[in-house]
């Protein structure tokens, strides 16, 4: 009986009789008509009026929830990136205790795909709104943001021009803090795309200033590059490539 009936819910399903109900199941919650016309501004200031009610306001809270997973996390970054990143810390802060855990998991990916969807888009983010997108996956209990970091890292040094364009102390602030989870060849692809952008020839070496060199070979240290020292190297025999480059630089720098 049970086979009999199997077989005929794939035949429906073939001949499409059971499409509606599998349309109906991702199909958006029905939601007060108000809501529908509700703007960014509007739609959080929803979230904070059910917020308030506690337990009275639970039920539309959660339909609230629902409602953006469906319409702005699920219909194209344009429609998500229609709030703000802070806007959507506000809304998450407000439904959050109505959320179940697999809403929550869809919030995640939907954020992830509207603001982090590709490596363009994650690294043109401003720090303020990449700061603001990892409070809100980890408040929405999201398990994979060290690897969204070396993502975002990975993007900002995805070539010697954008390397530089960042500067030194940025990219060796970068480094700091993602170079833990970062895999062994990516680290070398690191390493060679910052000598690029910094270290290039003698003369660029030459040109960098003392702090700035000194950031150079410790992102370059924390990256394991083993050829560091023939930076230190190179800059020492630049630095003395004369008498007058060895005179400008004066008695104790050269002792140093």
């Amino acid at each position: 009986m049970n086979g009999k009936l199997v077989r005929m819910v794939a035949v429906l399903v073939m001949l499409g009789i059971l499409s509606g109900v599998a349309t109906a199941q991702n199909a958006a919650p029905a939601v007060p008509a108000d809501w529908q016309s509700l703007d960014a501004r509007g739609l959080v200031s929803l979230s904070g009026s059910l917020a308030s009610q506690g337990a009275a306001g639970q039920a539309n809270g959660l339909l609230l929830a629902q409602y953006l997973a469906s319409n702005y996390l699920s219909g194209g970054a344009a429609q998500g990136q229609s709030l703000t990143l802070q806007q959507w810390n506000a809304l998450a802060i407000n439904l959050l205790p109505d959320m179940s855990p697999d809403l929550k998991s869809q919030w995640c990916r939907g954020l992830r795909t509207v603001f982090a969807g590709d490596a363009a888009t994650l690294a043109a983010l401003s720090d303020e709104d990449y700061g603001l997108l990892q409070a809100l996956l980890t408040a929405l209990g999201d398990q994979d943001l060290k690897k969204l970091q070396v993502r975002r890292v990975n993007g900002l040094l995805k070539d010697a021009g954008s390397i530089k364009a960042l500067g030194i102390n940025k990219v060796g602030d970068e480094v700091y803090w993602t170079v833990k989870d970062v895999p062994e060849e990516l680290r070398k692809q690191w390493s060679g795309r910052i000598h690029e952008a910094f270290a290039a020839n003698e003369a660029a070496v030459a040109a960098l200033s003392d702090n700035d060199f000194d950031v150079l070979m410790l992102a370059l240290d924390r990256l394991g590059d083993t050829d560091r020292q023939k930076l230190q190297v190179q800059r020492v025999v630049g630095s003395l490539k004369d008498a007058s480059s060895i005179k400008a630089l004066g008695i104790n720098k050269v002792g140093d």
